[in-house]
């Protein structure tokens, strides 16, 4: 994954030309990101959850924190999900130039 990184970074910069596979990695590149992100998301979120766990155990007896917990619960997962949803939601496509290429098709 870094090669890649390394290589789209040095031809958006002007640093280097672009070969014939340099599409095709920078593709492969995006959808590593992708992955790297959402598993970076699941483990920040583990960690909440951790907490949330903790917590859960320290309120066994007392009413309005407990409420306060399935308040905060909700309000946590209902983010996460929001967040893993709206993540590919927002991109159109992992192959790099693919919108470029649509754009410039519909002119015709």
């Amino acid at each position: 994954m870094s090669s890649s990184m390394y290589e789209l970074l040095a031809v958006s910069v002007g640093r280097e030309q672009p070969t014939a596979e340099f599409l095709q990695r920078a593709s492969y590149y995006l959808k590593c990101q992708f992955a790297s992100t959402i598993l970076f998301w699941a483990c920040l979120w583990s960690v909440k959850g951790s907490f949330l766990a903790f917590f859960f155990q320290l309120t066994e007896r007392l009413t309005w924190p407990r409420r306060a917990w399935w308040a905060i619960t909700t309000i946590t997962v209902l983010a996460f999900v929001g967040t893993v949803i709206s993540y590919p939601l927002s991109c159109t496509s992992f192959t790099l130039g693919e919108h470029l290429y649509l754009e410039f098709e519909s002119w015709y």
